[in-house]
């Protein structure tokens, strides 16, 4: 029984301390997703500034574009001298990552601006540049406005691009195109990061427009900057990562193991002290017998279910002859040892169904179900007391004790246990004096 209930306190403990670990665990991942959370939310508010950082730049370069184009679609004086005055004209106080502006015709570079440093693109067909074919004949074929990049340039360097359709006439005339800075424009994208303390990625369709120390992770956010000129996709995630980096928060698992290891034991023993102090208090401290406390209950139920069930119930009150001679004789110790010896000699002689009881000093009471024959009822208090006659109570003591029992029987003798008590007392009287 001791080492089932140990069991029984060893699995409550390990399922208590599963139930808390689980439950801290629960709570930390409630904690961490509150704290991503607030990350991705500090995330989208950030987006809303690159944003408007980048728009602003595109939007600058757009409109610059948009006045040029309409200047050369409406202007009469379409001379290399008027344009170039216009030019120097809406670029006079700027300040934009253009490198030049170019006139195609049809497909071809027919001017340049600024005229000095850009003339090595002039009179190249564009339709030989495989890299901007494609885009070329899209602004010319759809008549469409539409920025590109990065790309190489046929003067060298890295641009971005901005291509619009000139109609003059009703017709289509050619193709304005801006290029923008391809470093000046990576080292704004970079700035823009930095202060805003994120990586990101700028991709359009399947080309990279921008990639600076961006290393794809699944928690990043993808958000769309789309306007007349352009559709970018871009990824962005903290710089730090998405790994929170505090060592208390890493080391929370551990901290809720050890919470709830000691909280299992903390339970185990709780649990063992319980059935202590339900033993102790059912049990007889010197022999481990049910005491008179747990005979009571015991009586109560078993009654019940005989009177249920139709069957009758065998009581056996015994005690040990001259017991407090036998105390004088060898002392007290030796008196427990007998007591102790008796109650598991006489609890080893039981069989199923049957139970013992010491309600006090050498007295005890054997409670035994479904004993309908009065007579195997004498038979086995016979047995009972033939058994410790021949038995050696103590190893290396000749001591021999005997004993006298008494029977009743339930419902006839009594319908409660004191009364059946009282009957099985006197007929271990008679015994006695026979």
């Amino acid at each position: 029984m001791k080492t089932n209930q140990k069991n029984k306190g060893t699995l409550l403990a390990v399922l208590v301390a599963v139930f808390i670990f689980l439950i801290l665990i629960i709570i930390e991942v409630i904690i961490y997703n509150s704290i991503m959370t607030n990350k991705r939310n500090e995330l989208a508010e950030t987006y809303i500034v690159i944003e408007d950082r980048i728009s602003n730049i595109i939007d600058t370069n757009f409109n610059i574009l948009k006045g040029f184009s309409a200047y050369v679609q409406t202007t009469n004086q379409f001379t290399e001298e008027n344009v170039y005055q216009f030019l120097d004209i809406l670029f006079k106080d700027t300040d934009t990552f253009i490198r030049n502006i170019g006139i195609i015709e049809d497909t071809t570079i027919v001017w340049n601006y600024p005229y000095e440093s850009n003339q090595a693109a002039i009179n190249v067909d564009l339709l030989t540049i495989p890299e901007q074919r494609d885009l070329v004949l899209r602004v010319k074929n759809e008549g469409i406005t539409l920025m590109t990049g990065p790309v190489t340039l046929v003067q060298g360097g890295i641009a971005y691009i901005v291509r619009m359709p000139i109609i003059r006439n009703n017709d289509y005339y050619g193709q304005i195109s801006i290029v923008v800075n391809g470093e000046k424009f990576t080292d704004f994208l970079d700035e823009t990061a930095d202060l805003n303390n994120v990586n990101f990625k700028i991709q359009s369709d399947d080309q990279i427009v921008y990639d600076s120390k961006y290393i794809a992770h699944e928690n990043d956010m993808i958000f769309v900057l789309k306007n007349d000129i352009l559709k970018w996709t871009i990824h962005i995630q903290p710089d730090d990562g998405w790994a929170l980096s505090n060592t208390w928060f890493i080391l929370l698992p551990f901290v809720f193991a050890l919470i709830s290891i000691l909280s299992g034991f903390k339970v185990y023993s709780m649990y063992m002290d319980n059935q202590t102090n339900i033993h102790n208090a059912y049990h007889d401290p010197l022999t481990n017998l049910y005491n008179r406390h747990y005979m009571y209950k015991y009586a109560e139920s078993i009654f019940n279910i005989a009177t249920i069930n139709q069957y009758k119930i065998g009581i056996i009150v015994m005690d040990i002859d001259h017991f407090k001679n036998v105390n004088d004789t060898y002392g007290h110790k030796t008196g427990d040892e007998i007591l102790i010896s008796f109650s598991k000699k006489i609890k080893s002689d039981l069989r199923k169904g049957q139970e013992i009881f010491r309600i006090g000093g050498d007295e005890f009471i054997i409670i035994l179900e479904n004993i309908n024959d009065i007579d195997l009822l004498n038979s086995i208090a016979k047995r009972l007391k033939e058994s410790i006659k021949n038995y050696s109570i103590i190893d290396n003591e000749d001591i021999n004790i005997t004993i006298s029992a008494g029977v009743a029987m339930y419902p006839e003798d009594g319908d409660n246990l004191d009364v059946l008590y009282n009957s099985a007392d006197q007929n271990m009287y008679q015994d006695k004096l026979e």
